[in-house]
């Protein structure tokens, strides 16, 4: 009895050894969910063809649930993008007009200056 008893043990642990346990393949939605995510890096207008085609083919897919929120949020960050865009335009016509009024204040002190030795000069001239 104990003869078979290790001879079935034996052939068991020789059987799971030799060979691996097939895995099931992962479903198609979340294949094309990882796909998408990959596809997502440095992405800038608009969801990856994959994510696309997930929520296409598989609207009921919790997958899909979250393509939606990342797409708000890929909105959300090119309307940002664009405000940032705006906002740096701005900042650079206000640096030249700023350049500008700097040239200016210059202009005109040395304006004061020479005015102001002028003044010096033409008191010295009565004196």
């Amino acid at each position: 009895m104990r003869k078979v008893f290790y001879g079935s043990l034996l052939i068991l642990l020789c059987a799971c050894k030799s060979g691996s346990i097939p895995m099931p393949a992962p479903p198609p939605d979340q294949v094309l969910f990882y796909q998408g995510l990959d596809e997502l890096g440095g992405r800038k207008n608009g969801l990856p063809p994959a994510l696309d085609a997930l929520q296409k083919e598989y609207p009921d897919s919790p997958y899909a649930l979250h393509v939606r929120s990342i797409g708000q949020l890929l909105e959300r960050m090119q309307s940002q993008q664009q405000v940032i865009n705006q906002l740096t335009r701005e900042r650079n016509a206000w640096r030249d007009e700023k350049k500008d009024l700097q040239q200016t204040i210059d202009a005109l002190e040395n304006d004061r200056r020479r005015l102001r030795q002028l003044l010096i000069d033409l008191e010295k001239r009565r004196q």
